[in-house]
């Protein structure tokens, strides 16, 4: 069985046995540089999107942020929701794997120019989901040496790893991708020096913010100049 039949096959055994729900298509999406990720059409309809995590993945991470954007979607922040497995966890472990699921986002990533209407629409999320945050209880770990030490060499690298995957996995648009993530080396070498010399004494590691970028935004046209926004 080739490699993709094979991921198909495994994540419909995933998502009827773990929550109940019969897959018509699954598509790749190329995009995540440390997880598989899936958009998936049910037999009744419904389009969810499936991200499939390594074992060694820090899953407690994992299920604290999944957690915080329940709490933001209760709050009625433009987030989509996370499916509970058959026992009511958000995370749930399967076939070697860790598996979240999640509705898909209507709208699409808007990679074009950023036009103002859009630029302040999504400070106006991020200004709502800051509020929110402040009643939210914190994790107990702090961040005090990632983004003050680590290595942006490093950092870069992943840069180059996702080249590398996305050729391996057929990327429909590399040539984009490809400057998009020279863009990205670009910013690492001459911007992180001048970020850490303006970082807080103590950081506190929440999801989402850590992980703020155009590509985990979903755009769709609403009847005004602007557009809506949703995190990802």
């Amino acid at each position: 069985m080739a490699e993709a039949d094979w991921r198909q096959t495994l994540t419909t055994e995933v998502l009827a046995t773990r929550y109940g729900v019969v897959a018509e298509v699954i598509e790749p999406v190329h995009m995540g540089t440390d997880t598989i990720n899936r958009r998936v059409l049910t037999d009744d309809g419904l389009r969810l999107f499936v991200k499939q995590y390594p074992l060694t993945a820090d899953l407690d991470a994992a299920r604290e942020a999944w957690a915080m954007s329940e709490y933001c979607r209760a709050a009625k922040l433009p987030v989509p929701r996370v499916w509970p497995d058959m026992d009511d966890n958000l995370v749930t472990i399967a076939r070697g794997s860790a598996w979240a699921v999640v509705d898909e986002a209507p709208g699409r990533v808007n990679m074009s120019a950023m036009a103002v209407p859009l630029a302040e629409n999504i400070g106006v999320v991020m200004g709502r989901m800051h509020r929110v945050l402040a009643a939210y209880p914190l994790p107990g770990r702090l961040q005090h040496t990632r983004w003050r030490t680590e290595s942006v060499d490093d950092a870069v690298a992943r840069c180059d790893a996702v080249i590398v995957r996305a050729v391996r996995e057929g990327h429909h648009d590399l040539d984009q991708l490809g400057a998009d993530i020279e863009q990205r080396r670009e910013d690492l070498r001459g911007q992180v020096p001048r970020l850490r010399d303006r970082l807080p004494g103590i950081l506190v590691e929440q999801a989402l913010h850590a992980d703020l970028s155009r590509t985990n935004l979903i755009t769709s046209p609403i009847p005004s100049p602007a557009s809506s926004t949703s995190v990802a």
